[in-house]
């Protein structure tokens, strides 16, 4: 049996979960590590974008879709846009812990990091609170997938 799960790991590096929000979208879950940047073109080829968190509802849903407990991207810059240019009114950023500073910090905690953290991502971890991180850093992501929303 341990045998057939590693085998089973093996291929699949690639795992989707779909996650119906309603009729129009779907979050899919990418386990496969991109730079932000990285994962936002692989969202728009095969879905539509990164997934955008615009109300404690979606939040919650994202957190359903996967037992994953570490970071993952967001479609969120640390402008408050989405990646599909919209603005973000709803916010959940991180609180100071003993571990971790108050977010968005721009890395002022992070050596080396400083001023450099621009995009953001979900610590599952943290039960799906946002910190900022460097748009650099190679990470998991959710895209979604449904009606495009075009802003003139």
């Amino acid at each position: 049996l341990v045998g057939f799960f590693y085998l089973l790991m093996f291929f699949c590096l690639f795992v989707c979960f779909l996650g119906k929000k309603n009729s129009s979208q779907n979050y899919v879950w990418i386990y496969e590590y991109r730079t932000w940047t990285e994962a936002q073109s692989y969202c728009r080829e095969k879905y539509t974008d990164l997934a955008s968190v615009r109300n404690e509802t979606e939040r919650q849903q994202i957190l359903n879709v996967t037992l994953y407990r570490d970071y993952v991207w967001i479609g969120l810059y640390r402008n408050r846009l989405w990646s599909d240019q919209s603005n973000s009114s709803f916010t959940y950023w991180l609180p100071w812990t003993e571990e971790v500073a108050a977010q968005p910090d721009n890395g002022v905690s992070v050596p080396g990091q400083l001023g450099s953290q621009h995009c953001t991502a979900v610590s599952l971890q943290y039960f799906g609170q946002w910190t900022d991180e460097s748009c650099f850093a190679s990470l998991p992501f959710f895209c979604y997938s449904g009606e495009q929303i075009y802003l003139l």
